[in-house]
């Protein structure tokens, strides 16, 4: 899978090279972490690979907030909350990531004609 650069994910985190490793990560190494095994351990079912990297992300930096999504028509953007809609976050939408602020997310799609909820 393609992820952001290093320098793209120094926009989101403190330590964009730790981040960029997590990204490629395989599922028993995010399972080895403290927040991947915490979340799993937390969820009825078993979570899907990509929601707990997301999780373990988001463990990285005392500056995110949680894991959230947006729906898009039928589907699901996930992001990692930064506490400002315009500031640069994680996004993972249709498999893959990008760096970008939610609120630019939204107004491009929007601009396309998607259906945001």
């Amino acid at each position: 899978m393609r992820t952001p650069s290093v320098k793209a994910l120094s926009n989101v985190f403190d330590n964009a090279k730790e981040a960029k490793r997590v990204l490629q990560m395989a599922r028993f190494e995010l399972l080895e972490t403290d927040a991947g095994q915490k979340y799993h351990d937390r969820c009825y079912n078993s979570p899907n690979t990509e929601s707990i990297r997301q999780h373990v992300l988001n463990a990285l930096d005392d500056g995110l907030y949680g894991v959230e999504a947006i729906e898009i028509g039928s589907e699901w953007a996930d992001y990692l909350n930064t506490g400002e809609s315009y500031a640069p976050t994680l996004i993972y939408w249709r498999n893959r990531y990008r760096v970008q602020s939610v609120g630019d997310f939204i107004e491009v799609l929007e601009r396309q004609g998607f259906h945001i909820d």
